[in-house]
């Protein structure tokens, strides 16, 4: 049975990617997903909840360019050449004026 391999908080960095998912140092609950990036917000979470390392049974995934390209193709296709569509907006003159305020009693909840 493969053995879990710890990753201190301190030695991930932005962009790391793995070929296994990573989990808290639990070895249960899910930190990242395979193939998914070390984002900011992942990294600001060692330190706020102190998290000394995490574990995985992968290892760190090196990008090539090539594949940095497949990756956007990929998302640009799907977000722009696609666009979900919008329904028409009303223009503002087409808009009611907005009345008066009523004052409302300071006995009223």
């Amino acid at each position: 049975m493969p053995e879990f391999q710890k990753l201190y908080s301190s030695d991930l960095k932005l962009g790391m990617r793995f070929s296994a998912p990573v989990f808290f140092d639990d070895g249960k609950n899910m930190f990242l997903a395979k193939g998914k990036t070390v984002k900011k917000y992942h990294l600001n979470v060692f330190e706020q909840w102190n998290v000394p390392y995490v574990l995985t049974l992968g290892q760190a995934v090196q990008d090539n360019d090539e594949q940095m390209e497949r990756e956007f193709a990929g998302f640009a296709k799907a977000n722009y050449d696609d666009p979900t569509e919008v329904e028409d907006l009303d223009d503002l003159d087409d808009l009611d004026e907005v009345g008066e305020l009523e004052e409302v009693p300071d006995d009223v909840e």
